[in-house]
């Protein structure tokens, strides 16, 4: 399986589920545009099933469900080329992650990246 161009965890921290990172930027072109078709893999690192939620326009499915400790994979759609003398500009991924805990539906918060911690 060729590698993604992405990697998205779903993870659980101190009963809180958190997405990491919050959104995707895949850099590269699209199939449409010569490339080969741009991949991004969630991978659900928590102890609930998942879905991922997408906005129209960005792939098919809208939505992936995702069973703890497995991975699920999104291919994007074929974009526009850009171009011939510009480099692609990233593509940005934006999706909701909702897990399901039981008989509730719990959204999970995006992280934009690790925390930095100061102990004085």
């Amino acid at each position: 399986m060729p590698k993604a161009d992405r990697d998205v965890y779903i993870v659980n921290v101190g009963g809180e589920y958190r997405v990491r990172p919050a959104i995707a930027a895949v850099k590269g072109q699209t199939a449409g545009g010569g490339g080969r078709p741009l991949k991004v893999k969630f991978k659900n690192a928590a102890d609930a099933p998942v879905t991922v939620l997408f906005p129209s326009g960005i792939c098919t499915p809208s939505s992936i469900p995702i069973d703890p400790g497995k991975t699920g994979e999104l291919e994007l759609l074929d974009l526009p080329a850009p171009p011939a003398a510009t480099e692609a500009p990233a593509v940005v991924v934006t999706y909701a992650v909702i897990v399901s805990k039981g008989t509730e539906w719990i959204m999970a918060t995006g992280e934009s990246g690790p925390r930095l911690i100061i102990d004085p």
